[in-house]
């Protein structure tokens, strides 16, 4: 089946998503530039969420340009990425009320690791449907490393949440979406 109806849902569903997430930023009771610096981290979450999303998208959008058709156990996995992305409105609202409460750091790395896995299963799924795609194959190969990268850097920062700073989970976050830039940047995907 042709791909363009499941690129418009995985659109549709992340403007929604993107807009859940800024409704829910504070409005401080007076306005003056102290009281938008007090909530900097919760800029800083929701900067972190919109990037998440917008590099998911972007992801996507890169990938099916290399795939002509899609099958059902594609659909399901997209479905449960979108799932999973759906959480991240309440994630960034649930870390931005403590960030050095480890759990709700965790669950957020934790959404960034699933994330990356259930777009790597989709990937292969694919290869394998369009098995004489030679570009596909490569482009496989190459997101594959790409995730590991990303999957390390997370666990990295969960480890150092866990023993000393929960808020370094949320950076390695940020760090994955500057890792996956350069490697776009350098031409690795």
């Amino acid at each position: 089946m042709k791909s363009e109806r499941f690129e418009a849902l995985i659109d549709a569903i992340i403007a929604i998503i993107i807009t859940i997430i800024v409704l829910d930023l504070p409005v401080p009771s007076v306005v003056t530039w102290d009281s938008i610096f007090a909530l900097k981290m919760n800029f800083f979450a929701y900067f972190v969420s919109f990037l998440l999303c917008y590099n998911f998208w972007n992801n996507h959008q890169k990938f099916f340009g290399y795939i002509k058709t899609i099958d059902h156990r594609v659909m399901w996995l997209g479905a449960g990425s979108m799932f999973v992305l759906s959480f991240i409105p309440y994630l960034t609202s649930l870390i931005t009320t403590d960030f050095n409460a480890f759990f709700p750091l965790f669950l957020y790395g934790l959404i960034f690791i699933v994330i990356d896995i259930l777009f790597l299963m989709s990937c292969y799924i694919l290869k394998n449907v369009d098995s004489d795609n030679l570009e596909l194959e490569k482009r496989v190969g190459i997101i594959t490393k790409k995730i590991i990268i990303i999957i390390l850097i997370i666990i990295i920062g969960i480890i150092i949440g866990y023993l000393a700073y929960p808020s370094a989970i949320l950076f390695s976050c940020f760090g994955c979406m500057i890792a996956s830039w350069l490697m776009s940047y350098l031409g690795i995907y």
